[in-house]
């Protein structure tokens, strides 16, 4: 039963974001274009019932990830939120009436295979021995991207900033990921939750979900979903391989390697054959 946890943790993790990233969309589409990150910007989009919401799935779904992330591989846990996809392009097409392209479907089904061979290929495992150099990169990261993200921002009138920001959000989710991988829980004193780590978990947090709503402000919800992912799955789940100690099973790197595949280019499919909501 203990085997079994992990993997319904990032099942229902995956349901939790697909619903939050709609919910999310409603209420970030309802507020002024978001072009700085500031404390009335985010109380403004809180304020916002569907936003609300969706923050609260998130933040379950995260409860969820985290469960799975202990002992779960993170290039599978990744997969399996890379697979809320589905759950928002079904949620939107029942919803609010949004047509599923025939190649979008078919990008949907190669998610949903590469999925299964990731999960068939991942050995369960905790991270063990993580470099305390590679610990200190991630956590100075978030200057750069937070700088970065910040200008394309106030880039309101260009036309590709939706999608940088939607890569942008999937790699400080992503990053979240790799720390949650790596923190011990030995203790929950407020000693220990003010650590470095744990603010720089926080920190990458907000900024996601900033850039997130900014994206959906600017660009279709499935183009968003689709660049999100791609960026939280592939970067953090090679890291995860190299630095965190993320196994596969004996001999069945090459399934591994096909799934990742999949579900990468599976979600830069929907983008692809997505049309652009204007701004």
């Amino acid at each position: 039963m203990n085997h079994i946890i992990p993997y319904l943790a990032a099942i229902a993790a995956s349901i939790c974001y697909g619903g939050a990233t709609v919910l999310e969309q409603v209420g970030a589409r309802r507020q002024k274009d978001i072009v700085a990150i500031n404390l009335n910007n985010i109380v403004s989009l809180l304020k916002q019932l569907p936003y609300f919401l969706g923050i609260i799935l998130d933040l379950l779904g995260w409860i969820f990830f985290l469960i799975a992330v202990r002992k779960l591989p993170l290039f599978l846990c990744l997969s399996f939120v890379a697979f809320s996809l589905v759950i928002s392009a079904i949620l939107d097409k029942y919803l609010f009436k949004t047509k599923i392209p025939r190649n979008e479907i078919f990008a949907i089904i190669s998610v949903m295979f590469g999925i299964i061979m990731l999960g068939v290929s991942a050995k369960p495992t905790s991270a063990k021995n993580v470099n305390h150099l590679f610990i200190l990169s991630i956590e100075l990261l978030v200057i750069p991207l937070g700088i970065i993200g910040l200008s394309v921002l106030k880039s309101v009138k260009n036309d590709y900033s939706g999608i940088i920001l939607a890569a942008f959000s999937g790699l400080t989710f992503g990053i979240t990921g790799i720390i949650s991988r790596f923190i011990q829980f030995n203790s929950f004193s407020i000693k220990y939750l003010v650590q470095l780590p744990i603010l720089v978990l926080i920190l990458y947090g907000i900024l996601g979900m900033v850039f997130l709503a900014a994206a959906l402000q600017r660009d279709n919800i499935n183009r968003v979903n689709s660049l999100l992912y791609s960026a939280e799955l592939a970067i953090p789940s090679i890291l995860g391989i190299i630095y965190l100690g993320d196994q596969v099973r004996d001999e069945l790197w090459p399934i591994m390697i096909l799934g990742l595949i999949l579900v990468t280019f599976g979600s830069i499919a929907v983008s692809m054959h997505t049309e652009r909501v204007s701004v």
